[in-house]
């Protein structure tokens, strides 16, 4: 039977809230668009995210009572905003007693690549590398197992090598990979430096994770690997967070998100 998944986004300085029924068989679309709330590029993911996640419930006639899965992008991105994003599915999985499932932001990121119509442009040995911004002058990319799969979403997910370094070091290791084709907002962003030192770079691919596509993929991963223990989840952040003190910028310690005990 369908399954309401409520999915939150928060991996860039957007993100969004949606809210759809998704087949947790294995189908890899959802049964009919979600309904999706779309944050401003600004950060203000605190002010902005549990109101958006209602205006979803409501476009989409649901009580909070008829969610029966919680979806969150898990990372790598924005600590901040992964704290934020993973926090609220937490407590609102918690609360309403649902299970939780994370899908990464990379992950994501291949999968909005795959939903567009440039994808079949896309020779078909190549290698899809997305990219997103880490802090300044760093990005993550995912190395995949193979080149475009051709599998389910749930067979995907946290398949193949995430990295963290300069775009440089990201083009160094994309020039490895057989006919590597790199995307996303951190290739786009830093796509003079990538292409400087060899690498491809696609600017009409998707440059940030999809709310709508998480609904989908959660499902999937839920079918594939049950639920996630709601109080031992963590984001999969790779950086610490950069904290400013007096104009210098800090490395802060990892810090849990703490859950009540039942």
């Amino acid at each position: 039977a369908p399954m309401r998944v409520l999915a939150i986004e928060t991996s860039t300085a957007g993100g969004g809230v949606a809210a759809g029924e998704a087949d947790p068989a294995g189908a890899v679309g959802s049964l009919a668009p979600p309904v999706v709330r779309l944050m401003e590029a600004d950060h203000r993911h605190v002010e902005t995210l549990l109101a958006l996640a209602q205006e979803a419930l409501v476009a989409a006639g649901w009580r909070p009572a008829d969610i029966e899965l919680m979806a969150v992008d898990e990372g790598p991105g924005s600590y901040t905003s992964l704290r934020v994003g993973v926090a609220a599915a937490k407590t609102l999985a918690y609360a309403l007693g649902v299970p939780l499932v994370g899908i990464r932001s990379l992950d994501l990121l291949s999968e909005a690549a795959r939903a567009v119509s440039e994808f079949a442009a896309v020779p078909p040995r190549a290698t899809l590398v997305p990219v997103i911004e880490a802090s300044p002058g760093k990005v993550f990319w995912t190395i995949p197992a193979a080149p475009i799969p051709e599998r389910p979403a749930a067979d995907r997910n946290r398949e193949g090598e995430v990295g963290v370094g300069s775009p440089a070091e990201c083009a160094d290791a994309a020039r490895r990979l057989p006919n590597a084709l790199l995307f996303g907002g951190g290739a786009v962003k830093h796509r003079a430096t990538l292409e400087a030192a060899g690498a491809r770079v696609h600017a009409g691919f998707p440059t940030a994770p999809a709310p709508a596509l998480l609904v989908a993929a959660g499902a999937a991963r839920f079918a594939a690997a049950g639920g996630c223990p709601v109080h031992g989840f963590r984001p999969f952040y790779l950086l610490p967070p950069a904290v400013t003190v007096a104009g210098r910028r800090l490395d802060a310690p990892d810090l849990p998100i703490t859950m009540p005990t039942p």
